[in-house]
């Protein structure tokens, strides 16, 4: 075993660690300002896998990682609108809708995939996203992989203090807050609960769906239910964030070092059956569930309740 930690094994390691990480961290930065407005989303996953088809249909269709990217961000505005439509407008269950949600975009990725592209034995390629390189900074050892990223790999380190910073140091952060928190004094004191649910729930959405078109940008293609289980495991972090953007970063990395590692240890043919292996991130998670209902950590008090005006009826 001491043969095999070596300082390329480990830096190979954090490396896959981290970019295993992003989409999780992405989704999970979404999702807590999701939470904290008062809404639950229970359809990352189908956000997450819609991110991932539409980000390599327009890379495919628009010529390139940028028209990709862009294609996400349209993607993720319009599911976040449409979530909107259903939950405060029309005041559907939001657990309900997210997961018919997830069933939706299973189906429509998969159905679209091959009458868009048809069926064949190889799949359709797109240029992935080029990393960037920190002269000097990506030398270092062991971490040098840190400053050598992809632009959404950068773009999901520098969401965390910005997140952190909107959500305690802004105004809007504020409100978000308060309407989490208690909708009907929010609403007394002039804030518009529903005014600030949409906006969440559009961010959530495009969070989600950058996330998806990180995954399928950095290999190049797309596959069904490439999202594979993501979205379940970012509502788990959330939990464990305890609804704090920097504990995101912490918590999304654990789960990218337990998803690289059972990669690593099959890679490494050790005689473990490779299911328990795969089990590894799917354990920690119901870990995580069961810390998280333990702890005393006071979350959103309105999460998943919908909100009615005073003398207007709840269907």
């Amino acid at each position: 075993m001491g043969s095999v930690l070596t300082v390329d094994f480990v830096t190979g390691l954090l490396a896959s660690s981290f970019s295993l990480a992003v989409p999780l961290l992405i989704a999970t930065l979404g999702e807590i300002f999701v939470e904290r407005s008062g809404l639950l989303n229970m359809g990352m996953e189908g956000m997450i896998l819609m991110g991932c088809f539409v980000s390599y249909i327009g890379a495919i269709y628009g010529g390139g990682v940028v028209a990709g990217v862009g294609a996400s961000v349209v993607m993720g505005v319009l599911i976040g609108l449409l979530m909107g439509l259903l939950t405060l407008k029309m005041l559907a269950n939001q657990s309900i809708c997210g997961i018919v949600f997830n069933f939706f975009a299973t189906g429509f990725t998969g159905f679209f995939n091959r009458y868009i592209l048809g069926v064949s034995l190889i799949p359709t390629t797109v240029d992935t996203l080029t990393p960037i390189e920190i002269p000097l900074l990506s030398d270092i050892p062991i971490i040098g992989f840190l400053f050598s990223q992809n632009i959404v790999g950068y773009l999901a380190i520098l969401l965390v203090p910005v997140a952190a910073f909107i959500l305690f140091r802004t105004n809007l952060g504020l409100k978000i807050r308060a309407v989490g928190g208690n909708a009907q004094a929010a609403d007394t004191m002039g804030i518009d609960v529903i005014r600030i649910r949409y906006w969440m729930w559009i961010v959530g959405a495009v969070f989600c769906c950058l996330a998806g078109a990180y995954l399928t940008l950095t290999i190049g293609l797309f596959s069904d239910g490439m999202s594979n289980n993501r979205g379940f495991i970012a509502i788990a972090l959330v939990v464990f964030a305890r609804w704090m953007p920097w504990n995101a970063l912490l918590g999304a990395f654990v789960f990218g070092f337990a998803d690289a590692l059972q990669l690593r240890l099959q890679a490494l043919s050790l005689g473990i059956p490779y299911q328990f292996l795969v089990m590894l991130p799917y354990v920690l998670t119901i870990i995580v569930l069961l810390i998280g209902a333990r702890s005393r950590f006071v979350n959103p008090s309105v999460v998943g309740v919908p909100y009615v005006r005073e003398g207007k009826e709840l269907n």
